[in-house]
C-alpha cells in the first residue's frame, strides 16, 4: 500500500469564517445581540434504532457532524451567541460542542440540556424560564444545512418590522422551490479528465481514470438523484396564503407534515387508484376580508426550519400555558386567532442558495450527495470548516481524500467520494458515490457504491455494498 501524499488540482479556494459583527454601541438599539437557538432534538422516531446510541445531530454527514453545519451557518452570518437545546443524549452533544466549538470561535456557544422535554413547546417554555434571551432571536432546527449568507440582514428586517408593529411574533422563513440548470454528464466528465491529465502519474489520477468506465453505467442513476440532492422534490413543501403588501401569513399548511390534510375519498374515480392525495381547504373569509389584489396563494414554498422569533413568543408559551407539539401547530394557532391580536409574517428566500433539512435516512443520503457535489460551498470537506479533515481534491470530480488515507495502485475511486482519515482501501477495491469515514478498512476486491460507512468499520474481502448506511463499530 502507498501513503497518499499527492495534491491534485486546485481546491475551490480558501474559506475563512467571518468574525461576528459587533454593532457600535451608540444607543440602546445598537446594543442588541444577534442570538440563535438551535433545537438539537427532533422529538421524532425517524432515525431509530440509530438514534438510540447516536443523536441525529451528531450523525456524520460528509465527514462532519450534522449539528456543525447549522452552527457554521450561524457563524458565517455573524451570529454572536448560540444556545443549543438538547434533550436526548445531551451529554454527548455537549462533549462534542466543547471539543469542536468552545474556544474555537468568537461566537459564544452554550449547551442548554433539558432532559424530559416531550415537544418544542416544552423546550421553549423551559428556555424562557432560564431567562437567557433578551432580544429577538433566530430559532433553527439542528438538522438544517445551508450556505445562506444574509441571515443578519433578514434579522434586521424582522427587527424593524417588530418596531413598527409589536403584534408580530415571528418571521417565518420559507424558500422558493425552483429547478436550476444542471450541468450535463458529458461536460462534467470532460472537465474532470482535463484536470487529471496534468497528474496522470499519481495513484489518484489512475484510480479515478479507471473508474470512469464504471461510472458511465451509473449515469442514469446519478442524474436522477440530483434534484433530490438539491432538496427540490416535495421536501417540506406547503401551501401559504399571505398578503403580499404586508407579508402577513393568513393560512399555512405543510404537505405531509404534522398537520395532515384529509385524503381524497374519490381518488380511485379519476384513474389514480392506489395513490394518496392531500387537499387543503382555503377559508373563503380570507378572500372576503382581505384585498384580493394583494392576496397570494402559493404551493411552491418549502419550509426551512428557521424563524425569527420575539421574546414575546416565549412569554406567550409561559403565560398562556399553551402546549404546541411542534412549530407548525404554533404557527397555525397564531394565525387562526386562537391567540388574538398576534401576527406571523413570512420572508421568502430565493432558490439560488442551498437549503435543506435532514429528517429521514433518504434525505441524509441525498444531502450527502449535494455536499460532495459542492452545492453547499463553502461547507464542503476540503474547506477549513471540516477542521478534523485534511482533504485534497480533484477539481470537478468531487473526490475528497484525506492525506492519511492508504490507497493501492489497483484500487478504483469514482466521483463524489470521500475517504476520511486513516482509511485503508485494499487491492482491487472499487468505491464511488460513497463516504468512508475515519478508520474504515476495505478488504481486497470489495465494491462500495452509493453508501455511507461510519467510523471504525472493517469490511471483509470480496464484499459488495450498495445503497447502505453502515453505522460505527
Amino acid at each position: 500500500k502507498l501513503q497518499f501524499l499527492y495534491l491534485i488540482g486546485a481546491a475551490r479556494g480558501s474559506y475563512h469564517r467571518p468574525a461576528p459583527t459587533m454593532r457600535a454601541k451608540k444607543d440602546a438599539k445598537a446594543e442588541e445581540v444577534f442570538s440563535a437557538v438551535i433545537v438539537a432534538d427532533s422529538f421524532t422516531d425517524d432515525f431509530k434504532p440509530i438514534s438510540y446510541e447516536c443523536p441525529r445531530t451528531l450523525m456524520p454527514l460528509g465527514g462532519v457532524a450534522l449539528l456543525d453545519y447549522a452552527i457554521e451557518l450561524l457563524a458565517m452570518n455573524g451570529v454572536e451567541e448560540v444556545f443549543v437545546v438538547t434533550v436526548a443524549h445531551g451529554e454527548k452533544i455537549e462533549e462534542h460542542l466543547n471539543k469542536r466549538w468552545i474556544g474555537e470561535t468568537e461566537m459564544q456557544v452554550q449547551t442548554v440540556n433539558m432532559p424530559g422535554c416531550i415537544c418544542h413547546a416544552d423546550a421553549i417554555r423551559r428556555l424562557h424560564n432560564l431567562q437567557l434571551l433578551r432580544y429577538d432571536f433566530l430559532l433553527i432546527s439542528g438538522d438544517v444545512i445551508s450556505n445562506l449568507a444574509n441571515l443578519r440582514e433578514l434579522w434586521s428586517v424582522h427587527c424593524r418590522k417588530r418596531e413598527n408593529d409589536g403584534s408580530v411574533l415571528m418571521t417565518l422563513l420559507l424558500k422558493e422551490q425552483t429547478l436550476p440548470l444542471l450541468r450535463s454528464r458529458e461536460s462534467i466528465m470532460k472537465a474532470s479528465m482535463a484536470n487529471l491529465s496534468t497528474a496522470n502519474d499519481s495513484p489518484l489520477a489512475r484510480t479515478v481514470t479507471e473508474a470512469t468506465s464504471v461510472e458511465s453505467r451509473e449515469h442514469e442513476r446519478v442524474t436522477a438523484s440530483i434534484p433530490h440532492a438539491l432538496g427540490l422534490l416535495g421536501e417540506g413543501r406547503g401551501t401559504a396564503v399571505y398578503d403580499s403588501s404586508t407579508m402577513n401569513l393568513l393560512q399555512y399548511h405543510v404537505w405531509g407534515g404534522a398537520l395532515t390534510a384529509p385524503k381524497d375519498e374519490d381518488a380511485s374515480d379519476d384513474g389514480d387508484e392506489g395513490k394518496k392525495k392531500e387537499n387543503v381547504e382555503l377559508d373563503l373569509n380570507l378572500f372576503a376580508n382581505n384585498n384580493t389584489a394583494t392576496l397570494r396563494v402559493r404551493t411552491d414554498l418549502v419550509e426551512t426550519g428557521m424563524a425569527f422569533c420575539s421574546v414575546a413568543l416565549l412569554e406567550m408559551f409561559e403565560v398562556n400555558g399553551v402546549d404546541f407539539k411542534d412549530m407548525h401547530d404554533c404557527i397555525n394557532s397564531v394565525i387562526n386567532e386562537e391567540l388574538l391580536g398576534n401576527k406571523i409574517i413570512i420572508d421568502i428566500l430565493p432558490s439560488a442558495r442551498f437549503l435543506r433539512r435532514v429528517r429521514t435516512v433518504e434525505q441524509y443520503i441525498e444531502v450527502s450527495k449535494a455536499v460532495l457535489g459542492g452545492w453547499t460551498y463553502p461547507l464542503v470537506p476540503d474547506a477549513s470548516f471540516a477542521s478534523s479533515y485534511h482533504c485534497v481534491t480533484t477539481q470537478d470530480t468531487n473526490v475528497y481524500i484525506d492525506r492519511t488515507t492508504q490507497l493501492t495502485h489497483t484500487s478504483s475511486i469514482g466521483r463524489c467520494t470521500l475517504l476520511g482519515p486513516d482509511v485503508s482501501v485494499g487491492e482491487r477495491c472499487s468505491v464511488a458515490f460513497s463516504v468512508l469515514n475515519a478508520k474504515v478498512v476495505l478488504g481486497a476486491g470489495t465494491t462500495v457504491r452509493h453508501s455511507h460507512i461510519w467510523e471504525n468499520v472493517t469490511v471483509g474481502e470480496g464484499c459488495s455494498i450498495d445503497g447502505a448506511l453502515v453505522c460505527s463499530g
